[in-house]
Order: C-alpha cells, then structure tokens, then sequence
C-alpha cells in the first residue's frame, strides 16, 4: 500500500528521533568508558559532536515541522469550506500538539546532558502525539 506524504514525513522524523537516541546513548556510554582522567577532555568532544548533530537533525526537523505545518493550514482551509465545526475540533488539537514538539525540540537543543534523555522521551512522546492527532483529522477528510 502506498504511504502518504505525511506518513512519509512522520516516518522520516521518527527515524531521525530515533537515530539521534541511539546516537546519544552511544555518545553517553563513551563518556562512561573514557573514565574520570580524560572525563573533561572527553566531555568536551562529545559535546561538540552531539551539538553539531543537534544541528544537523534540527535543520532537518524543523523543515519537515514546517512542512508539516503548512499541511494543517491546507486542512484548516478544507475544514473551513467543507465542514467548519466538525473539523475545526481536530484542527484545534493539531497545533497545541505541534507546538508541544517544537517546545520539546528547543528544550533538547538547549539541554544539559543530565536531561537529555528525558527531553527525548518528551519529544517522541509529543511527536506520537501529533502524529496520532494528524492522521485522526486527515481520516476524517477522507
């Protein structure tokens, strides 16, 4: 069966999420492994690894965000010309929620490394979250 664009778009953040996960876990046992001597020589290149991989992802992610947000402008206009009051109520849930992953998102950029892994369970619990309310109002339209 053929994957819509947003299907497409959501597997690709999801994968990413997931690949940045394992990159931070992997980045997190290094750290564990070079010990307390090289400890502040290791954190520091870890550091800038895991901030030039933020970039990277991020630049990425917020485009498909983007994306995805002018996706739920398009619906908004269907909703408004089709059926406004029955749309409007999925429409509403969709922006908290993308607004959510993009609070989770800026929080991992910016976190410590003490909270990193509980910033990414927040942001691949809010893109679930946005996912499941996107295909819920897109299964509507159809």
């Amino acid at each position: 069966m053929k994957k819509n664009i947003t299907d497409q778009y959501m597997e690709k953040i999801e994968k990413q999420l997931r690949e940045l996960g394992n990159k931070i876990d992997d980045l997190n046992a290094k750290i564990k492994e070079e010990g307390k001597l090289k400890y502040n020589e290791t954190r520091e290149s870890l550091q800038a690894q895991m901030e030039e991989l933020f970039r990277k992802v991020n630049t990425n992610i917020d485009t498909q965000l983007n994306d995805l947000g002018a996706k739920i402008e398009t619906l908004t206009g269907k909703a408004k010309e089709e059926a406004k009051n029955e749309y409007q109520d999925f429409i509403k849930n969709l922006h908290p929620r993308l607004d959510e992953l993009k609070v989770s998102l800026n929080k991992l950029k910016n976190s410590s490394d003490g909270a990193l892994a509980d910033i990414k369970t927040g942001a691949v619990n809010a893109w679930k979250e946005l996912k499941k309310s996107f295909n819920d109002a897109v299964s509507k339209f159809k």
